[in-house]
């Protein structure tokens, strides 16, 4: 009943995907913002395109104002989690953030060497037109 009432509204299931490259220890990256509409987060995945440097330590992902929503922790995501390619950590439910808002990986490391990953957040806009970027 629900997934009709999406197609009806216009608002369908969206993936949007970002690569993470950035040093083990750079602290908040900011992975998308929420743009025109308020958007329903369904899912949100880490991936490992390949063994993460033995720098990282944890890859948490956060959203809302001021981080509020925790979509995977820093516990759950540990760089030794992601040790090999295609390992993956998920996170599933539905949190609503409004536009402006962020969602943010925070990378946690011993030293500057690139990671590897890329994040995948599944989501569908409260109405037509909104999407993140």
């Amino acid at each position: 009943m629900v997934y009709e009432h999406i197609i009806r509204s216009g608002s369908l299931l969206k993936v949007f995907e970002k690569a993470v490259t950035s040093a083990a220890n750079a602290g908040a990256v900011t992975l998308a913002t929420i743009t025109n509409e308020s958007l329903i987060i369904d899912s949100v995945i880490i991936y490992a395109a390949a063994a993460q440097t033995a720098n990282l330590t944890s890859c948490a992902i956060t959203g809302g104002t001021a981080g509020a929503v925790t979509f995977i922790d820093a516990l759950t995501a540990l760089g030794t989690t992601l040790s090999a390619d295609d390992k993956q950590i998920s996170w599933t439910g539905a949190v609503r953030l409004t536009p402006t808002e962020t969602i943010v990986m925070t990378l946690v490391g011993t030293g500057a060497a690139a990671t590897n990953m890329v994040v995948a957040i599944t989501y569908h806009s409260t109405k037509s037109g909104g999407y993140l970027q």
